[in-house]
């Protein structure tokens, strides 16, 4: 067993941004999220184009390189916490970025425009999920398309049951309830994926170098032997995930 001092590890919010530059090789289950969004994408609309797109969460653009890649477009504006110069990285002026949080997107300036494309990967978890999608709705010209990534209520429980925090995520009847009155649900569904490790150590490691507070607390977060102890007798190492996919037509 590690000594304790290497198990206080700082799990907090801005986590993400200190994990950047190891996010991708850490994260395949968002991967295989983003891929599958789009895969959804493809099949439910046939589309090529969007005249506009917005993004949210795009981190530093994995999703919008594949949109991108994909679709036809003529203005895409991508949203974070952070500044990153996704438009320079993926070297297309047509992208832009616009660096807000998310909480603050009813009094923002940009909910007043109009998407006939809205799509973000794991990020709607972060979020008030009913003022959200609210202030989506009147976001997404008819006729577009709502297209989003998050995680069901079983998501990491193993965290939740071992440390007595976590996110609350909300169920896919909830969701469907917010949207059904001014959309046509194409795909509401959610998967199963479980990473196995050689510690329960390396289960807060990936955590961590992924950029995930999995504890949804705004304050570092002490991690102990005991709960380290507790977390291989009872779930064997083992972190479970429950991707959620929304897609859905404004009408």
């Amino acid at each position: 067993m590690k000594k304790l001092e290497d198990t206080s590890l700082d799990f907090n919010l801005i986590s993400f941004h200190k994990a950047r530059y190891t996010y991708n090789q850490n994260s395949p289950i968002q991967h295989t999220m983003r891929l599958h969004l789009l895969d959804l994408l493809k099949k439910h609309t046939n589309r090529k184009s969007f005249d506009s797109i917005f993004e949210f969460g795009a981190g530093m653009g994995e999703l919008t390189a594949l949109v991108s890649k994909s679709f036809d477009f003529q203005h895409y504006i991508t949203n974070d916490l952070y500044p990153y110069d996704i438009s320079a990285a993926l070297h297309n002026e047509r992208i832009s970025h616009l660096a807000f949080n998310m909480a603050q997107l009813p009094a923002h300036p940009l909910s007043k425009n109009q998407f006939e494309l809205i799509i973000s990967n794991a990020c709607l978890q972060w979020l008030d999920c009913a003022s959200i999608l609210t202030a989506l709705k009147s976001m997404i010209a008819y006729g577009g398309i709502l297209a989003l990534s998050s995680f069901g209520q079983n998501n990491m429980h193993e965290i939740r049951e071992i440390t007595g925090v976590g996110l609350q995520y909300e169920s896919l009847e909830t969701i469907r309830a917010l949207l059904e009155k001014d959309f046509e649900i194409l795909a509401l569904e959610s998967t199963y994926h479980h990473l196995h490790f050689d510690s329960a150590l390396e289960v807060f490691r990936h955590l961590k170098l992924s950029g995930v507070n999995a504890f949804g607390i705004n304050k570092p977060f002490v991690l102990t032997k005991t709960m380290l102890k507790n977390y291989t007798q009872k779930f064997n190492n083992t972190l479970t995930y429950e991707p959620l996919y929304i897609l859905a037509l404004k009408h």
